[in-house]
């Protein structure tokens, strides 16, 4: 049976002369998991969006799209859940159970049924540890598990998730990942899941639909899709990275999908794996940053958030800072950027203490913070005005004639991040601070960012990024650093790095190591 049927859907925003999404139509079967995958702004959040009426956007709908067979706008609004890739849009409550008991309640349920489905959402989400914890307390990845769990205590028959992976650390997106897999093995609900991570993901899908200028690229299987997209250029930075090595070594026969077998279809192949060349290291380094034997509490009676960090953060690199959720990653930025002072230790910007910086010293033409959430860098109604007029140095990838009179809102992910570059970069700080800047982006907008963040390596900017994407630091660090409750457990050259781990690592290492 058909869980979801979409036809020639099609949809346009008001004021604009093209639809977002155009001719789309495919269908899912009951009880199956479902990926959508394509680059950012090809129409992955409109479509899931027109699927559920009350987080429908405003403009011109047609077409045709049944849930069981019955208009999806005729349906309870409890038989579709939504999450969105930013939970702090879906929160409305301050604690773990009270979020989880908020749904329910609504829908007016008896109290012990509303504790049942609290209970058995908050144990498939990992959240029983939490779950009297305040939500403003979580990490990023922690509240976007509240998100989910919030919307199965419906009990919805079609899920649909925008990126809910995009703020995850690679194990923690994994576990959503299998949790979805099991629940739709478990429960017979169906999911349709829009994600730019596709290594974990796609080989546990049982179909996926590619998506690209609002329709259709590609859908099937996922091996099938895999195949037919490997040679695109434009997919290919995408697909898995078994997916990469079969495709770079003329594979033949059945395309891989996870690093498992990969491994084995490399050993096989006779290939041989091609040295990637780095940057020489600094033979006399010099420090932008000096951390030694830093704590940080957010109450005086609280655990420490980071304990004894020792970090030097070399001058004229790109340092990327990598570790799980709530591991204390942008906490250390805010120290390093001086919005968060640590009880103990001390903190050397350029050789200065941080203490000493007079008061807006520090961040004129010192230090800078690109936010993990960009816009709310955003004040203004065009991208020109954010700027002041056009900058002298305008990132590779972001088309300033088109963009220039755009709201910044109205702008791709990717556009966004570029954007928020150029609005921390204008006074040239010597210290640029990045969380988690390839959030929610797809490969073509990572790419570009790498790009932009080197020019700036190259004009004597010292970056230090968190980031999740091991992919995206290995491309552009100089040094990586592995921060583990809450210390700095190594940091060394980043090829040291990727090739001393096997899980902090890239998957194209793991399969030809």
């Amino acid at each position: 049976m058909e869980a979801l049927s979409v036809k020639d859907l099609t949809f346009t925003y008001p004021r604009c002369g093209s639809p977002a999404i155009e001719n789309v139509g495919f269908s899912l079967g009951e009880g199956t998991l479902n990926l959508l995958f394509g680059p950012t702004g090809c129409g992955k959040s409109t479509l899931l969006s027109c699927i559920k009426k009350e987080v429908r956007p405003s403009g011109e709908m047609s077409g045709e799209i049944k849930i069981d067979s019955r208009d999806a706008d005729s349906l309870p609004q409890s038989d579709i859940g939504f999450v969105f890739q930013d939970p702090e849009h879906q929160t409305v409550t301050d604690k773990v159970w009270h979020e989880l008991a908020f749904a329910p309640e609504n829908m007016g349920l008896p109290p012990a049924e509303i504790r049942r489905r609290s209970a058995e959402a908050a144990g498939v989400c990992g959240l029983s540890p939490f779950y009297e914890e305040k939500i403003s307390e979580l990490s990023g990845g922690q509240k976007q598990a509240v998100a989910v769990a919030s919307v199965l205590t419906m009990r919805p028959k079609l899920l649909l998730l925008d990126e809910p992976a995009s703020s995850l650390d690679p194990r923690s997106a994994s576990n959503l990942f299998w949790s979805l897999r099991k629940l739709v093995n478990e429960t017979g609900i169906t999911v349709l899941i829009s994600e730019h991570r596709l290594s974990e993901l796609l080989p546990i899908c049982d179909s996926a639909i590619a998506m690209e200028a609002g329709r259709i690229r590609a859908s099937g299987t996922p091996a099938e899709v895999c195949a037919e997209l490997m040679k695109d250029r434009d997919f290919f930075p995408m697909m898995p990275a078994a997916v990469k090595v079969f495709s770079a070594t003329g594979g033949q026969g059945e395309c891989p999908l996870t690093v498992a077998e990969g491994r084995r279809y490399f050993k096989n192949s006779g290939a041989k794996p091609e040295e990637k060349e780095y940057p020489p290291e600094q033979k006399l380094p010099a420090f932008a940053a000096e951390l030694k034997s830093v704590m940080f509490r957010y109450k005086k009676d609280s655990p420490d958030i980071l304990s004894d960090v020792c970090l030097n953060v070399r001058k004229g690199a790109i340092t990327c800072v990598v570790g799980e959720n709530g591991s204390g990653k942008t906490t250390l930025l805010g120290v390093l950027a001086g919005t968060k002072k640590a009880y103990a230790g001390s903190v050397r910007i350029f050789g200065k203490k941080i203490s000493s910086y007079a008061p807006g010293e520090l961040y004129d033409s010192c230090v800078a913070l690109l936010p993990q959430d960009v816009r709310t860098l955003f004040l203004r109604k065009t991208v020109a005005e954010e700027l002041g007029g056009k900058p002298e140095n305008v990132p590779e990838g972001f088309d300033w004639d088109k963009l220039r009179d755009r709201h910044p809102y109205d702008l791709s992910g990717g556009e966004q991040e570029l954007l928020g570059l150029m609005k921390v970069t204008a006074q040239a700080p010597k210290l640029l601070l990045l969380d988690e800047p390839t959030q929610g982006l797809d490969a073509r907008s990572k790419q570009m960012l790498g790009r932009a963040l080197k020019k700036l390596k190259e004009n004597g900017t010292t970056i230090v990024a968190v980031t999740h994407d091991i992919d995206f630091a290995d491309d552009v660090a100089d040094r990586c650093a592995l921060l583990f409750r809450g210390s700095i457990i190594c940091e060394e050259p980043v090829n040291t790095f990727m090739d001393n781990n096997i899980l902090y690592t890239t998957d194209v290492r793991k399969i030809v190591r």
